[in-house]
């Protein structure tokens, strides 16, 4: 299980995809059927024969605790004829769960409304948890999904936790501030179209779901997101081949800012695998900063970041500003003193500014 730093932790202590897989490699050498999760893309999902090295059953990410077949497993001895022992029965047919439903995903969506009433200035726990309380039945959480997934109705997900957590105005104050840079992306957007985009996490090979925020978020930017084409879905997304990537060629590639892969990692995979998109040719890929484009509010700077690389030089936006000014406004510390980790609601590692000392939750 790679380590992801969330609370305190900082982002130095999270090793790279690439070295986890070298460490799970080496253990190979002297264990059978190693596995490395919290790794979108990484081939150390699959079943191997420890016999001859051929590929027994494909997996793909899903979620950063889990894997999924990729196709149904129904015969667990090799073509050599070493026999894999496997319990029980694969099932055939496929079981998804919806939303936040299921496994780690109902964390991740308390940390969303954690990350909004850290924003609030709501940094007591017990308010915390009695937000969470209001927001946690079933039927809210769903729409909360939904929510989440688009720029505009994000601003009602803010609206909601504000409302149950008793403090309207400062969610108007979050909103407004969101408010007015969508408005100005969306004015860039409407003087530039037409640009294909990749976005990914982890791994070239594996996709963002379509209808993610993050793909939202380069359709809002004006431009085409290839991810758009997928026909499958994921969590939070799926595995795909080189030719799907070569064959859409895209202009810019953006690996998540939640599981992400250094940049030289990250080139050396697609020459690996053959991927000659131009954004690779061009050397137009880049990585998104921790938590800046889905999870909690700084999402917004993640878009203008998004913006900026898409319209270098047109874009007119100060991404060192605009941080600074977030930061300062709904963190009370500026960003550059700012040490990101993983975390949904913390703005830093390490020691945070005394009034919020008290919220260590990741």
């Amino acid at each position: 299980m790679r380590f992801i730093p969330f609370g305190d932790a900082p982002i130095e202590l999270e090793p790279s995809i690439g070295e986890a897989e070298s460490l799970c490699t080496s253990l190979r050498k002297h264990i059978d059927h190693v596995y490395l999760f919290n790794s979108p893309g990484t081939e150390l999902l699959n079943t191997y024969c420890p016999e001859c090295g051929s590929l027994l059953e494909e997996r793909e990410f899903y979620g950063p605790m889990g894997s999924r077949p990729v196709k149904p497993w129904v015969t667990y001895t090799c073509d050599c004829g070493k026999t894999v022992p496997v319990k029980g029965i694969t099932a055939t047919e496929c079981f998804n769960e919806e939303g936040f439903m299921g496994g780690y995903r109902i964390s991740r969506a308390f940390g969303m409304v954690h990350g909004v009433l850290t924003c609030l200035e709501v940094l007591d726990d017990s308010r915390l948890i009695d937000t969470w309380e209001k927001i946690s039945d079933s039927g809210t959480l769903m729409q909360v999904h939904h929510m989440i997934q688009q720029p505009y109705a994000y601003l009602e997900f803010v609206r909601l936790v504000a409302e149950k957590a008793g403090e309207p105005e400062k969610g108007e104050e979050l909103i407004s501030f969101i408010r007015t840079r969508l408005e100005l992306v969306h004015a860039l957007a409407a003087k530039n179209s037409g640009h294909k985009v990749y976005y990914c996490m982890g791994s070239p090979l594996f996709a963002l779901n379509a209808g993610r925020m993050e793909n939202n978020l380069v359709t809002f930017s004006g431009s085409m997101s290839i991810n758009k084409q997928l026909q499958k879905e994921g969590k939070p997304g799926v595995n795909v081949s080189p030719s799907f990537i070569n064959e859409n060629n895209p202009e810019t590639i953006f690996i998540s800012g939640f599981l992400s892969r250094p940049l030289d990692e990250f080139y050396a995979l697609c020459r690996q695998y053959g991927i000659e998109a131009d954004a690779v040719k061009q050397k137009r890929i880049y990585a998104v900063p921790p938590s800046w484009d889905f999870g909690n509010p700084r999402w917004i700077l993640g878009l203008m970041y998004i913006a900026d690389k898409l319209y270098p030089g047109d874009s007119g936006i100060d991404l060192k500003r605009e941080a600074d000014e977030f930061y300062l406004q709904f963190y009370g510390m500026p960003f550059g003193e700012a040490k990101s980790n993983r975390s949904f609601h913390r703005p830093t590692s390490g020691i945070w500014p005394l009034h919020v000392t008290r919220c260590t939750h990741a």
